[in-house]
């Protein structure tokens, strides 16, 4: 078990790719954190302060516009 490297929780490991060639930065972080750091919870990838993210409808539960409706159709599958 990997944990968090914020808290005592389980982490999953995150990454940053840069765009000079080296190699990425990566963090171990639980859900919560990798949210509050910007990660989308649904592709992972590092999304803080890109406009379209921040004000896409799943900004709050930590998903990008893709991500959230792609969870809600799927959603909406099971319920018809």
């Amino acid at each position: 078990m990997t944990k968090c490297d914020k808290c005592d929780q389980e982490g999953l490991l995150w990454k940053i790719d840069c765009y000079d060639g080296s190699p990425p930065d990566k963090f171990c972080l639980c859900e919560k954190h990798a949210q509050e750091r910007g990660f989308c919870l649904g592709c992972g990838h590092f999304l803080a302060g890109v406009e379209y993210y921040e004000f896409s409808a799943g900004y709050k539960y930590g998903y990008c516009q893709p991500c959230w409706t792609t969870l809600n159709d799927e959603i909406s599958d099971y319920q018809a």
